[in-house]
């Protein structure tokens, strides 16, 4: 009877940790940000620098090219590095443009300043 209900208690708190997880998967030459500790705090840590993947070592374990050496991560301490196509034009953006969450106030947002650039080309 216990073991049933370790079963069932397992499989709810697998099926409430899988709905948080994301695959990670990366190929060589990828760039990657790397969870490393701050310089002030090893305890603190903080996305550092785009690095390239040189190569899957086994499972999640990936080889990164860190400044000056080599070093194996696991998956869980890196993510894919975006790199912006348009610099030049987000750096002109007014910062309620630059936000990446959609909610309604930048929408609102948005318009009012696409309404001003209306009004300004007339």
């Amino acid at each position: 009877m216990a073991q049933i209900e370790l079963q069932k208690s397992q499989i709810r708190q697998k099926k409430y940790y899988d709905r948080k997880t994301k695959v990670r998967a990366f190929e060589k030459g990828d760039e990657v940000l790397v969870l490393l500790p701050t310089d002030s705090n090893k305890i603190l840590l903080q996305w550092r620098d785009p690095f390239e993947i040189l190569q899957r070592v086994r499972g999640d374990d990936y080889r990164v090219q860190l400044v000056g050496r080599t070093k194996t991560f696991h998956a869980n301490m890196l993510k894919k590095y975006w790199s912006r196509e348009h610099e030049e034009y987000m750096f002109h953006m007014p910062w309620y443009l630059k936000w990446k969450k959609e909610t309604k106030m930048n929408r609102v947002c948005l318009h009012l300043h696409r309404l001003r650039l209306i009004r300004m080309s007339r």
